[in-house]
């Protein structure tokens, strides 16, 4: 049912010319509606515009944006109002029609273990920023606090499924969800690629890092492990290779910071030995490994110090 301001007439209808219009959909970057604290997600357009490689780094997964790769054949229909209908055919508006999201990741992009990652969103309350071919970001303005927020979704509708290759298809992720009924297609803004000093489809998100935790020790001031990704095959995962700065760890000990180690070494592909200061650590300490490299997430923990 239509809610109208009984004090306002038809609203002026001329425009200025050069009005900015969202093209094609590129790519969607997902990201929670409120942080931890409770706290809406959202850009704060009355001030200086964010570093956007921070909020992708973000060490609070609640306040952390997640872009998904480029998709192909983008619909993004809206729905016919739902309306009732008297015998005389006069007709009443109950309600919007609901819009929809459906879009289809191809090939590298359609691994089963992206899949996977994908699906957990449908637990969390969360919502969509829009990014166009040319790399623009669309989201929901708010003229009360002059805001761009993601656009929120109906998360119980979040539907991805793995479409498997045929002779005449390619592997694919089939991706479908409705934006949540309470969103107004007014309050659409874009914030262009040029303002924002970045092609939005060139972000990209955080690739986790996972251990191999039977082969992880510690003695001597030294810390050894593999880390390898959650992608590749059954037998043989991609391994983590090239993390041989020594800014691109850093060290707990028995839950407190310490730093970074003096040298790094990768002993074979994956396989790393980290040198620490002398006293770092006794035997008997827990320690955390933390994966600092930029574009990349992950730490072992409970690494039992022997020596």
């Amino acid at each position: 049912m239509n809610v109208c301001d009984c004090n306002a007439g038809i609203e002026n209808l001329g425009k200025p010319g050069c009005i900015p219009i969202q093209n094609v959909t590129s790519s969607l970057i997902l990201v929670p509606l409120k942080s931890s604290t409770g706290v809406k997600n959202g850009i704060d357009l009355s001030t200086f515009l964010p570093d956007w490689n921070d909020l992708i780094i973000s060490l609070d997964p609640s306040t952390r944006w997640f872009p998904l790769p480029q998709f192909e054949d983008v619909t993004i229909p809206k729905a016919d109002p739902i309306t009732a209908e008297a015998a005389s055919g006069r007709k009443a508006k109950l309600r919007d029609g609901k819009r929809s999201f459906a879009g289809d990741l191809w090939e590298e992009d359609s691994s089963p273990t992206l899949l996977g990652k994908m699906e957990s969103a449908g637990c969390v309350s969360f919502g969509v920023y829009i990014v166009d071919i040319e790399g623009n970001l669309i989201g929901s303005y708010d003229a009360n606090d002059n805001f761009l927020y993601p656009i929120p979704v109906d998360n119980s509708s979040w539907d991805v499924r793995l479409m498997l290759p045929t002779d005449s298809e390619p592997s694919k992720i089939h991706l479908e969800f409705d934006f949540s009924r309470l969103f107004k297609d007014s309050t659409l803004k874009m914030l262009t690629s040029t303002e924002a000093g970045v092609n939005f489809n060139e972000l990209e998100g955080l690739i986790d890092v996972i251990f191999t935790d039977e082969l992880a020790s510690a003695s001597n001031q030294e810390i050894s492990f593999k880390a390898m990704f959650e992608y590749g095959t059954a037998l043989n995962p991609i391994k983590y290779q090239g993390a041989t700065n020594v800014g691109d760890w850093t060290v707990n000990v028995n839950g407190l910071t310490v730093s970074y180690p003096t040298l790094v070494a990768e002993v074979s592909p994956g396989s790393y030995v980290l040198t620490m200061l002398a006293g770092t650590f006794n035997a008997g300490d827990l320690l955390e490994v933390i994966v600092m490299k930029s574009g990349f997430s992950g730490n072992e923990v409970n690494i039992l110090a022997n020596i």
